[in-house]
C-alpha cells in the first residue's frame, strides 16, 4: 500500500463504519517513506547492556522488525549487517559514561539509511508492590530518531511505560507461584509490546493488525 493510500485512509476512517472496514491510526512520527536502522536498545540496569550487547535490547529491535515487516512488508528497515561501521563506532564508546546528543549527531552521519533509531530500557520489573502476590510486569523506556544526512534529532518518544499483561487482557491474574516459568513469559510480553509500540509510533496501524 503506498503513502497516498495510507493518507487517504487516515483521513477517511476515523471510526469503523461497517464490518470489513478497519480504522487506520496515523503515526506519531511518519517514517514510512524513509529507510530506517534500529540500534538494539541499551539496558541501563545491566553493566553489560550496552547498545547492541543487551539481549533484551536485541529482542526489542527484533520484535519491532517483525511487526513492521508483517504489516508493511520488507524494504523499510536496513539490516544491521549493512551498518557494521556504525555499530563498531558505537561499541568503542562502551567504556564511556554516556554518549551525548552532539556525539550521536556525529555517529549517525553516513549510516546507509535515512533514519537511525536509538533507545534505552530504563528499568523492568515483574511484579507490582500494590498487587501483592500478583505478577504484572512494567518496563520504562525511551528512544530517539535521528536523520543521517545531518545528524538532526527528528523525534523523541519521551519517557514511556509499558505494562504486561494488562488487567483487561487476562481472565485470571498471574499469581506469584511458579515464577521461574511465568517471569520469562512476562519479560517476552513486555519486550514484544515495546517493539509493537515503536512500530505503531513510526508507521501508524490498522486496528485489526494491533488488536492481537
Amino acid at each position: 500500500m503506498n503513502k497516498l493510500n495510507l493518507t487517504l485512509i487516515a483521513g477517511l476512517f476515523i471510526t469503523v463504519f461497517s464490518s470489513g472496514c478497519s480504522t487506520y491510526t496515523a503515526p506519531r512520527f511518519d517514517a514510512y517513506d524513509q529507510t530506517l536502522l534500529i540500534l538494539p536498545f541499551r539496558d541501563l540496569k545491566n553493566t553489560n547492556g550496552w547498545y547492541g550487547w543487551s539481549n533484551k535490547g536485541r529482542q526489542v529491535a527484533g520484535f519491532f522488525k517483525e511487526d513492521v515487516e508483517s504489516v508493511w512488508g520488507p524494504g523499510l528497515l536496513i539490516e544491521n549487517t549493512d551498518a557494521r561501521d556504525f555499530f563498531e563506532k558505537v561499541e568503542k564508546w562502551a567504556t564511556s559514561p554516556d554518549i551525548s546528543e552532539s556525539d550521536w549527531r556525529k555517529l549517525v552521519k553516513g549510516v546507509p539509511a535515512d533514519l537511525v533509531l536509538v533507545g534505552e530500557i530504563r528499568s523492568m520489573r515483574y511484579s507490582n508492590p500494590n498487587e501483592f502476590g500478583i505478577l504484572r510486569g512494567q518496563s520504562e523506556w525511551q528512544y530517539r530518531v535521528y536523520r543521517t544526512i545531518d545528524g538532526k534529532r527528528l523525534y523523541s518518544s519521551g519517557h514511556r511505560k509499558t505494562t504486561y499483561p494488562k488487567q483487561q487482557d487476562v481472565n485470571v491474574p498471574l499469581t506469584a507461584f511458579d515464577t521461574d516459568r511465568k517471569i520469562p513469559v512476562i519479560r517476552q510480553g513486555l519486550l514484544r509490546t515495546m517493539g509493537r509500540q515503536i512500530s505503531k509510533d513510526l508507521y501508524g496501524y490498522f486496528e485489526e493488525d494491533h488488536a492481537r
